[in-house]
This record gives C-alpha cells, sequence and structure tokens, in this order.
C-alpha cells in the first residue's frame, strides 16, 4: 500500500525522489557532491502540455515505482481479459442455445410435413 501511495504522488507530480539529507546511502558513503552518488540519476521528464522539468531521482526508488506501476497495468489488463473472456463465454452460450433451438425446431418441421 506504501508503494502505491508513494507511486501516486510521485507519478502526478513527477517530483524528484532524491532527498539526500536524509539518505543513509549518501551519509554511509559521503559523497561531497551529489553526483558522485551511484543511486543518483537526473532526467528530463515533459507533460503533454507543459514545459520540461528536471527530476532528480534516486535510481532504487524510481526502480520501485516503475515496477509497482508495472504490476499494477498488468492487473488490469488481466483484469480486463477476464471481463472479456466471461462475456465471450455469454456470448457462445446464448448462440449455443439458439442452435439447439433451431436444429429442435427444424426437426419439429420435418416430422409434421412427412
Amino acid at each position: 500500500m506504501l508503494l502505491w501511495v508513494l507511486f501516486v504522488l510521485w507519478t502526478l507530480n513527477m517530483e524528484n525522489t532524491c532527498n539526500h539529507k536524509e539518505c543513509k546511502f549518501y551519509k554511509f558513503l559521503k559523497f561531497k557532491e551529489l553526483s558522485q552518488c551511484l543511486n543518483y540519476i537526473e532526467t528530463w521528464w515533459t507533460q503533454e502540455k507543459g514545459e520540461p522539468k528536471l527530476i532528480k531521482d534516486c535510481s532504487p526508488k524510481r526502480t520501485m515505482i516503475m515496477v509497482q506501476e508495472l504490476y499494477n497495468q498488468q492487473i488490469r489488463l488481466q483484469q480486463a481479459q477476464e471481463e472479456q473472456r466471461n462475456a465471450t463465454t455469454k456470448v457462445v452460450g446464448i448462440f449455443n442455445n439458439l442452435a439447439l433451438a433451431s436444429t429442435i425446431r427444424k426437426g419439429d418441421i420435418h416430422e409434421i410435413e412427412e
């Protein structure tokens, strides 16, 4: 649940995920500059109607956000496939019932003609 909250906050706002002031890794290795951190990446992000924005990310955090996004997309895709399968099953069942009913009626008509 926490990852989902982080995902929503960071993907909708596309805010920086790097917080070097509180980062244990950054403090432990005592980097002098943020660009020296092995997990630090900068990317440009542009909304549909907006200016490009520089995003300063901690790669493990951003990776987890992206994995969560892909997982959620997979769940939605699976749900859509299941809904389609159920709808198809209903349509095939109705078609089979119609086909069965038409053969029964056709048989009844032949018996009457004879």
